[in-house]
């Protein structure tokens, strides 16, 4: 037998093909009980190998694709059947149930939920991976070459990125071989539990919703789709048919007509509505007073000018609004918010709006808004302190990034004396801003501070003495403007609070990159991003993963998709490399240096803070509970900083003779 599967294994080698098991086997379709065939899994493929009697040698006799595969059954003696759409094989091997588990957790990660679900198979004895990044790129590449499609390679990697970044969105464009490429695509998108939203240029692919109804299960993740021209018959019908989405956007594209999206909304199949640029207001004012808009949980609007006043009685429904660029006074819309007691509002951006306008003298904002975006925002002083002072009470996430102020020092200076102020604030964003000394310690002072985000800022030492006096647990500070970063890798250590930081694009070189190291071996970090560093080659990353080998806590390092990239490595020393990564996941006692069948699955680091462009059918049933309960704020809901991929969970009924047909149905809920 050891025999057979070193011919096998030279064999195979000899003709460059990868595979990930083989297994002796038997009896084949009954010609002959000698054991002189090889079953090797070999990526999408099944293939047997035969030996020749005259020569001793072995031959490929059969090979199957697993995306034919229909049933793995078993009969009486330890005889298997592997069926195929257009062939079956039987055979007898010494171990059937380990054969099951070897294909089932093989195939797990490579076909979709629909393709899995019309198997019939043994029940494994093993819990199935989920498709990981890579799985899934290496079956749309699979298909790509099967189906003999060509993509211009820069937009295939921006396909990639979006997988390895863990996004939640795709855009599509036109592109050349684009009608032959979205049918092979469509069904990775079901594979990933992150991406749940399509931005589709409709204006150049007119045809797409065509195809998209056509492979409707591809699209069950789908929450939100953002589209760049008015709706149309068939954009109605994916919306009808989608399992999921409830939740659409306008942009670059003027919307006059709403009787489909009244409709849309008063059957609930629209529950978030977005307009990018994309409404003027007269045909808002129609929608507004549509009797369907009290229906909607999420309302965003940009670039328009509109009178808040009008419409914040057709507020009064909704979780989560978006006003940015529309000439508002943030003052003005806090205070008929405070006013008007907005009871069902949970986080509101303001962003690109006028500093100015606070004349309540004792505004109370609702006891359920807990987040507000106000980036890109020039304001008066006293205004911004104003601000500070009605946010203090409530507010758990503040972003305020780009902010501009007609006089800092005054308002600095007017800070240090009213410390106790945002004490229930917990995550700030506050990128691409000055620094201040009073603003230094009034933030160190922050009770219940945890997240603070600094990126592009200048005053290196500020951050260091931040992220030392606080508590601060989650970090970030990409593309710092300074030259001395290493400044801040000395003093990690000291920072005992910290759990999670991101300082990628900070030109960490060589010297710096081996410090880090030392650094995070000697800290608490459970959670690192340093992509787009200055490293000269991967020599780097490995000695960082070895570096961190012997450290007793287990560590996350995001995928550092641009150092891979620039330094072109192979396949191997990509899987080697991410291998490193992942073992460090583990606490050192559960490592381990078993080499791995599969490329591991991937971390990545996500703590730019952005406000949702839509609210999903789980969102809004997570508000309902909340409002129909006690109340809590979003801020109670864990954060879901950084993403690792989940397991799928796969109902397995009980066993009928051994054999199980998996049936699913993924009809959309008739509202």
């Amino acid at each position: 037998m050891n025999e057979l599967l070193d011919k096998a294994d030279s064999y195979l080698h000899q003709h460059k093909i990868s595979f990930t098991r083989l297994f002796v086997i038997s009896n084949l379709n009954d010609k002959s009980k000698e054991t002189n065939h090889v079953l090797v899994i070999s990526g999408s493929n099944l293939l047997i190998l035969s030996k020749r009697l005259a020569s001793n040698n072995l031959t490929e006799y059969y090979s199957f694709s697993f995306f034919n595969l229909t049933a793995i059954l078993l009969s009486i003696e330890n005889t298997m059947i592997l069926r195929f759409a257009s062939k079956e094989i039987k055979f007898q091997i010494e171990n059937p149930q380990e054969l099951v588990n070897t294909i089932l957790d093989h195939i797990h990660r490579i076909l979709t939920p629909h393709e899995f679900s019309k198997i019939s198979y043994i029940k494994p004895t093993i819990s199935l991976p989920q498709p990981t990044s890579h799985s899934i790129l290496f079956r749309l590449n699979t298909q790509l070459n099967m189906h003999k499609v060509e993509i211009n390679e820069k937009n295939l990697k921006s396909f990639t990125n979006r997988f390895f970044t863990h996004s939640n969105s795709i855009s599509l464009n036109k592109f050349k071989s684009m009608d032959k490429f979205l049918p092979l695509f469509f069904p990775c998108l079901s594979m990933s539990p992150f991406i749940n939203e399509l931005e589709i240029d409709t204006s150049s692919i007119p045809n797409i919703f065509s195809i998209m109804l056509q492979q409707i299960e591809s699209f069950d993740r789908i929450s939100h789709i953002k589209i760049s021209s008015t709706e149309n018959e068939e954009i109605l019908k994916f919306i009808k048919r989608a399992k999921n989405v409830n939740s659409i956007s306008f942009q670059n594209c003027k919307i006059k007509d709403i009787t489909n999206l009244n409709s849309l909304i008063q059957r609930k199949y629209i529950t978030s509505i977005g307009f990018d640029s994309s409404i003027d207001i007269e045909t808002l004012h129609m929608l507004l007073n549509l009797s369907s808009f009290e229906k909607l949980k999420y309302f965003r609007v940009s670039h328009l000018k509109i009178d808040f006043g009008f419409c914040i009685q057709k507020f009064k429904h909704l979780y989560q609004i978006s006003l940015t660029y529309c000439n508002l006074m943030v003052g003005n819309v806090l205070d008929l918010i405070s006013s008007n007691n907005l009871h069902n509002l949970r986080k509101i951006d303001l962003s690109g709006n006028i500093g100015n306008g606070f004349t309540n003298p004792d505004p109370k904002l609702p006891a359920n808004l807990s987040t507000i975006f106000v980036d890109d925002i020039e304001w008066k002083s006293s205004q911004l302190l104003y601000f500070f002072e009605i946010c203090s009470d409530r507010i758990s996430n503040l972003s305020m990034n780009k902010t501009k102020c007609d006089n800092w020092n005054e308002f600095y200076e007017n800070l240090s004396n009213q410390m106790n102020l945002l004490k229930s604030l917990k995550t700030l964003s506050w990128n691409e801003n000055q620094f201040h000394e009073s603003f230094v310690n009034y933030i160190k002072v922050l009770p219940k501070l945890k997240e603070l985000s600094v990126c592009k800022c200048s005053d290196i030492n500020s951050i260091i003495n931040i992220a030392i006096g606080n508590k601060i647990q989650s970090l970030n500070i990409k593309e710092m403007k300074t030259e001395n970063i290493k400044s801040f890798i000395e003093r990690i250590p000291d920072m005992k609070s910290l759990k999670q930081i991101d300082i990628s694009f900070n030109s960490i070189d060589d010297e710096s990159f081996t410090l880090l190291a030392d650094s995070v071996f000697n800290s608490e970090i459970e959670f690192i991003s340093f992509d787009g560093s200055k490293i000269s080659s991967h020599n780097s990353l490995i000695y960082f993963a070895k570096k961190l080998a012997t450290r007793e806590l287990p560590l996350k390092i995001s995928y550092p998709l641009n150092d891979f990239g620039r330094f072109k490595l192979t396949k191997l020393e990509l899987s080697d490399l991410i291998a490193l990564f992942d073992n460090l996941r583990r606490s050192l006692s559960k490592r381990s240096s078993v080499s791995r069948k599969y490329i591991p699955d991937i971390n990545f680091l996500e703590l730019d803070q952005k406000f949702p462009q839509f609210m999903t059918h789980k969102d809004i049933s997570q508000a309902e509970r909340r409002k129909h309960s006690h109340h809590v704020s979003d801020d109670e809901t864990p954060p879901q900083n950084y993403h690792y991929m989940k397991r799928y969970h796969q109902t397995m009924p009980n066993l009928h003779d051994g054999l199980t047909p998996q049936e699913k149905t993924s009809k959309k809920e008739n509202h």
